[in-house]
């Protein structure tokens, strides 16, 4: 790779400062030294143009480049700086300067940076871009607007294709457009699959420009994996209201000079006014194609909001104080490609003061582009990123093992973890499942799990972990609950192994999901059946969908005659896998069958009413479950649950279709996505879906199916608990149709009043 870190004047001066500006007159400025001067063509400005002329520059004289940048005038060729009115040569100072103490307290600055999570703007940690085109715009620099993002889409052919844009804000966040994760995008172009940071040139490999006699190349583009996706919740698809996303990447981004994050606003961002030049960047429509290939860039002047309001009026459109309107000259846009990208002002350094939502077409004479005013959600965008807890390294695990609460495994050379599982004290590198798991993914940690990992601690003399790799657990010797429901706090609830697919599903491991009850029922004919699943969650009861024990059915004479825990294959008799490390089979228990001694339905169901609202019942065995590592109760919400997020995947677990045949006969799992609300609302509009349902699925091919009505939709978070019950859907496995499911959360005090000893 050829690249220089100084470059002579003629490509600097263009690098660091191509601004392109509309306006009517020179604008009066100040210089960094503070110098009354004139904002003018830097080809104008002689004082300037001959200072750096011929020769490389220093990092400080670049910066001092960078801060003679202005806005607001038009004669002569873009780039424009602050030319002194004397005629003075610049006077470059070294970098480390001695600012008026202005700043906010660092309480405040910390808390307005979501703990350390977002980059300081005051430090220079974002918005510094060396270099600005897109609809009538002109070639970014290479390594201009490094913050870009590329959201790349999958289709069911398996087709990618990038379609929206978005900012980088810190290693782990872009900023988008709500409708570029949920909606029109996805349903057009695919899944959300990956992020492009770092792009300059989508026909080429590796980017490289050419400035005089030097060819200067950039990194490779980093291409990140999406962890998960984040609308607005008040996001809707019809108003544009609220059209603003986090999207977590699945790594870590290390930042270069072609990949850097954007600033956001803090509490004394000056909101930009009409008539002010902003800028957007992207890789949207330009005159001469649909694409560009090449990052574009363009200014924009912020439009007058009362005249924006009354413009989109006339198009049934209601503009909020939580919207900016820029742009409104012919041929001068942002555009569909550019869709979720940054609407940027420069303050000393770039800070993201929009996001492309949408507009009257594209490049319309005095119709303005509509973007999200980012300031106006600065405090969800920092409650949604921050976290208690983060990973560093190796050596914060050795703080955090030595520091923690005195919880440690009382042993030498074997142990038991927390979540009663046989180990072997070991380090820490040594233990594969845990490393992995809690460290090497550099992701956000909860409290639990910090407190999991403290109670992992071995009392030996070496810093130790009970790790369970390759060791054999013969029992989890669990004691059972009857008249409560256990405490995951004590690790009684949601245990399983780790395994990874009911239609387009895989099957489960012979102890996972060890809570998952088989409901059998008996036809007038006489022939038995397992028609419905459920959710072993304590000793004595199973929680199950109403609609599963108050069904047309049932009044004809069908009957529901048993529960059956613990089964695997209902083909056979046995449950057995061949072993991973030895010749033998590994054997589970054999099933557990129970009568039924009480059926509760929840007394707001109507089995004859339009709706399936309070689907959800308990059934009460005639005696109580053995727990062992294959029977086991599910954890249910506890009372400060966060419901899973939009387009986060979530398990489902039975035995239901599985694509082939009616029913599958071995417990199989699949992972779905949480479908946005709104979304589904529209999908079932005349189903009323109330805020006591959840939607899922909607994917081609997977979904929970009508064998798993009443079975367990689940997250995992350390321990499994069950967020909701299958209740209903359309047909089965439908692209763009989601499942319907009861919140568990949402009868939690129901489900405690009528569980008894």
């Amino acid at each position: 790779m050829v690249r220089s870190v100084t470059r002579p004047l003629w490509a600097v001066v263009i690098v660091l400062l191509a601004v392109y500006i509309g306006g009517s007159h020179q604008q009066q400025c100040t210089t960094p030294t503070r110098l009354r001067g004139r904002c003018i063509s830097i080809y104008e400005c002689d004082s300037i143009l001959n200072f750096f002329k011929d020769r490389l520059l220093t990092w400080e004289e670049r910066d001092f480049l960078q801060r003679s940048q202005c806005t607001g005038a038009t004669s002569g060729r873009a780039p424009y700086v602050c030319c002194p009115g004397n005629g003075a040569s610049p006077v470059v100072a070294p970098t480390a300067t001695v600012r008026p103490n202005t700043a906010a307290p660092a309480s405040d600055v910390s808390q307005q940076l979501a703990g350390g999570l977002l980059p300081n703007p005051k430090k220079n940690e974002c918005g510094t871009s060396i270099g600005i085109r897109i609809y009538g715009g002109e070639n970014a620099d290479i390594d201009e607007y490094p913050w870009l993002a590329m959201l790349q889409y999958e289709n069911r052919k398996l087709e990618r294709k990038y379609s929206c844009g978005g900012s980088l804000i810190n290693q782990r966040y872009v900023i988008t457009a709500a409708h570029c994760v949920i909606g029109e995008v996805e349903r057009k172009e695919g899944k959300l699959v990956g992020v492009r940071l770092g792009e300059y040139n989508t026909n080429t490999e590796i980017d490289c420009v050419q400035e005089d006699q030097e060819q200067i190349c950039a990194d490779p583009p980093i291409d990140a994996g999406v962890e998960s996706s984040l609308p607005h919740p008040q996001y809707d698809e019809a108003s544009h209201a609220h059209d603003i996303a986090l999207v977590r990447l699945a790594q870590t981004i290390q930042y270069t000079d072609f990949v850097k994050p954007v600033c956001l606003p803090l509490t004394d961002f000056r909101a930009s006014t009409e008539g002010e030049v902003n800028y957007v960047t992207g890789f949207g429509r330009t005159l001469k194609g649909s694409r560009s290939v090449i990052k574009q860039k363009l200014g924009i002047k912020v439009y007058d909001h009362a005249r924006c309001q009354e413009k989109y009026a006339t198009k049934n459109a209601v503009i909020t104080a939580n919207q900016i309107c820029a742009g409104g000259e012919f041929a001068k846009d942002s555009c569909h490609g550019d869709s979720g990208g940054p609407l940027m002002k420069l303050q000393k350094v770039w800070f993201l003061e929009g996001v492309v939502s949408y507009g009257n077409r594209c490049g319309l004479e005095d119709w303005p582009g509509i973007y999200t005013h980012v300031p106006a959600y600065m405090d969800w965008v920092r409650s949604n990123i921050r976290a208690a807890f983060r990973i560093i390294g190796p050596a914060f695990v050795v703080l955090l093992l030595l520091l923690g609460p005195e919880q440690a495994v009382h042993c030498q050379d074997n142990c038991r973890t927390p979540d009663h599982r046989d180990g072997i004290c070991r380090p820490l590198k040594q233990c594969p499942s845990i490393n992995e798991e809690y460290f090497e993914s550099d992701r956000v940690l909860t409290e639990d799990e910090i407190g999991f990992l403290q109670q992992l601690k071995c009392k030996t003399k070496e810093v130790t972990i009970c790790c369970p790799d390759g060791v054999m657990t013969s029992d989890r010797n669990l004691t059972s609950e009857r008249g409560s429901l256990p405490d995951p706090k004590e690790w009684k609830c949601g245990l399983d192994t780790l395994s990874d697919r009911i239609i387009g599903g895989n099957a489960t491991a012979l102890d996972e999901f060890p809570w998952y009850a088989l409901l059998q029922y008996r036809s007038k004919k006489g022939t038995l059946a397992f028609n419905c699943g459920g959710s072993l969650i304590n000793s004595r009861y199973v929680l199950t969908a109403a609609h599963c024990l108050a069904n047309k059915k049932i009044d004809d004479g069908e009957t529901l005659v048993s529960v059956r825990l613990g089964e695997h294959n209902t083909a056979t008799e046995k449950d057995c896998v061949d072993s991973s490390e030895s010749m033998e089979e590994d054997c589970a228990d054999p099933p557990q069958n129970f009568g039924i001694e009480e059926q509760i339905v929840h007394p707001g169901y109507d089995k004859n009413g339009l709706y399936q609202h309070n689907d959800i019942a308990l059934i009460r065995l005639d005696k109580d479950a053995q727990i062992n590592n294959y029977v086991l109760p599910v954890c249910l919400p506890p009372s400060n649950f966060i419901p899973t997020a939009p387009n986060v995947n979530i398990t489902v677990v039975g035995f239901g279709h599985t694509g082939r045949q009616r029913h599958s006969g071995i417990k199989q799992k699949a992972m779905i996505p949480i479908f946005p609300r709104t979304e589904c609302e529209k999908k079932w509009e005349k189903a009323n879906i109330i805020e006591q349902q959840l939607c899922a699925g909607g994917l081609f091919g997977v979904d929970s199916c009508s064998g798993d009505s009443g079975g367990p939709l689940m997250v995992r978070r350390l321990y499994w608990i069950q967020e909701g019950i299958v209740s209903y859907g359309n047909q089965c496995a439908l692209e763009g149709w989601p499942g319907i499911y009861t919140r568990v959360s949402s009868y939690i005090d129901w489900i405690k009043e009528n569980i008894r000893q």
